[in-house]
């Protein structure tokens, strides 16, 4: 089994899991609905969420290391349901920070949205060169959930595009960069 799960090449597992989030969408987008009616809910259940993420981080690992299925945590579809709702809900949150009238966005000023972005992409880059200083090769779920956390926050403070930093990321320069290193990315699989 384990010669299987990932042999052929690496962005099978990727598409395979692509395609399974695709089809429980529609179900995690009912269940959404049904349970989130307001920003506190969409935050509350954000952080369950993450928290449901690391504590069966560790069961799925156990099964990854005494049984024939290789990588079972990293490239299970089952496993990254947890980030796919992670993503769905965090669109839940900018849609109520943007439009709901008693609650303000979080960057309603340049200079705060300036701010804001700055520390969380200072703590981001902080976190992403300290994060293998920190217990080298030991509580790798704790960090893994780790790194959502922070691409979480900064999806969510940047999707507001109201400081300066997102306006550098706009320009057409940055623009074009990113797309030429995404498709070396892709041409390296």
């Amino acid at each position: 089994m384990s010669s299987i799960s990932c042999a052929f090449n690496n962005p099978w597992w990727f598409l395979s899991t692509l395609l399974l989030l695709y089809a429980l969408y529609p179900l995690l987008e009912h269940l959404n609905r049904k349970f989130i009616t307001t920003r506190s809910e969409a935050q509350k259940y954000l952080l369950i969420v993450f928290v449901l993420r690391l504590l069966l981080l560790f069961p799925f690992r156990f099964i990854a290391a005494n049984s024939s299925f290789d990588l079972f945590a990293h490239a299970s579809p089952f496993f990254r349901i947890f980030d796919f709702e992670i993503g769905i809900l965090l669109c839940y949150l900018f849609v109520y920070n943007t439009s709901a009238p008693q609650h303000a966005p979080i960057t309603a000023k340049k200079t705060n949205g300036t701010l804001a972005e700055t520390m969380v992409f200072a703590l981001a880059i902080g976190w992403w060169i300290g994060r293998n200083a920190i217990l080298w090769e030991r509580y790798e779920e704790v960090k893994y959930t780790l790194d959502i956390f922070f691409a979480a926050l900064l999806l969510y403070v940047f999707a507001f595009e109201g400081g300066k930093l997102s306006r550098l990321f706009h320009s057409q320069t940055l623009v074009v960069l990113g797309n030429i290193s995404m498709y070396i990315v892709s041409i390296q699989y």
